[in-house]
C-alpha cells in the first residue's frame, strides 16, 4: 500500500486518520501540525501522498501542498470557504470536509493506482530514451564506416558486430569505441 504523511493542527483529525490508514493497510510515515516541518520531513521521507489538513500552524495547507508538488502527491482537506480559493493548476486533490472515511481511502486508492501507472510509463520512457540513444550511436557509426571504407551499411555493421565480440561488449558501446577510436 501506500506510504502517507500527515499534517494538521488537528490532533483529533491526526489520530482519526492515522487509525483509518494504519486499519487500511497504509504506512503513515509521521504526522505534524507545522507546514514548515511538513515540508522538511517531506523532502527526507518522500511519502507516496500527503494528507493535508487547511490550516497549519505556521502556514496553510494550500502553500503546503504548493511546494511539496515535486515530491509527493497531496491531498489537501477544506472546507466549503477553502474550497472556493483552491488554485486552478495544481497537482494536488482538493477534498471538502467533513469527508467520509470511503470515500478518503478510495481517493487514496486511485491516487495510488495513478502514481503506479505514472512510475511504470516514466520508467518505459527512459527504456525508451536509452534505446533511441543507443540507435542513434549505432546509426553515426554505421555512416563514418561506410564514408571512411567506402563500405555498405551490412559491412559496417558486421565490423561493429565484430568489435563488441571481440571486446565483451552491447552493439551500441562497440559503436561508441569506434566513434572513439575513429575522432583520434
Amino acid at each position: 500500500m501506500s506510504t502517507i504523511f500527515i499534517a494538521s493542527q488537528n490532533v483529533q483529525l491526526t489520530d482519526r486518520l492515522t487509525v483509518l490508514l494504519l486499519e487500511a493497510g497504509h504506512e503513515v510515515l509521521g504526522v505534524s501540525a507545522s507546514g514548515n516541518e511538513t515540508i522538511r520531513r517531506c523532502r527526507q521521507l518522500v511519502p507516496d501522498l500527503v494528507v493535508l489538513s487547511q490550516r497549519l500552524q505556521d502556514m496553510s495547507g494550500l502553500a503546503t501542498a504548493e511546494i511539496l508538488q515535486d515530491v509527493s502527491q497531496c491531498i489537501v482537506l477544506l472546507d466549503r470557504a477553502g474550497m472556493e480559493s483552491v488554485p486552478k493548476s495544481t497537482g494536488s486533490v482538493y477534498l471538502e470536509m467533513p469527508i467520509s472515511p470511503e470515500l478518503l481511502l478510495h481517493t487514496i486508492t486511485v491516487l495510488s493506482q495513478v502514481q503506479t501507472k505514472v512510475h511504470r510509463l516514466s520508467n518505459r520512457i527512459l527504456s525508451l530514451e536509452s534505446m533511441l540513444k543507443e540507435s542513434k550511436t549505432i546509426l553515426r557509426a554505421k555512416e563514418k564506416l561506410m564514408a571512411m571504407y567506402q563500405t555498405d551499411e551490412n559491412e559496417a555493421h558486421a565490423f561493429l558486430r565484430k568489435v563488441a565480440m571481440n571486446n565483451h561488449v552491447k552493439l551500441a558501446e562497440a559503436a561508441q569505441i569506434v566513434l572513439d577510436q575513429l575522432q583520434e
